[in-house]
């Protein structure tokens, strides 16, 4: 029997499943308008995102029981943003996916 919790933190996350999780995060914040909020969280725990991370860690199997997308989905987005340069990687989606939903193309897309 496979635990959903067990995770193996090693092992490092293929960049284009880093990149398709950065920007399913970057989309969500956007659709739901949380832009600049999220930015500015993200710019001012960036300091402290490795200690975070290491928090996520601990707490990831209590954690991935109140979240949908359960705990090995958690667990991968708390190893994608321990490191600084995914943090600045996250920002610069949410400013591309803000800028595509204002430009004329971008609202053709979602009618």
């Amino acid at each position: 029997m496979a635990f959903s919790f067990v995770f193996d933190w090693d092992v490092p996350l293929p960049d284009d499943e880093r990149d398709r999780l950065l920007e399913k995060m970057a989309n969500q914040v956007v659709r739901r308008g949380l832009a600049m909020p999220a930015v500015w969280m993200l710019e001012v725990h960036r300091p402290i995102m490795p200690l975070a991370g290491q928090a996520g860690i601990v707490f990831s199997p209590f954690l991935g029981t109140l979240f949908a997308g359960g705990a090995f989905d958690l667990q991968k987005y708390i190893k994608i943003m321990q490191r600084r340069e995914n943090v600045d990687r996250l920002i610069h989606l949410i400013d591309q996916a803000e800028e595509e939903a204002r430009s004329p193309s971008g609202k053709q897309k979602e009618e």
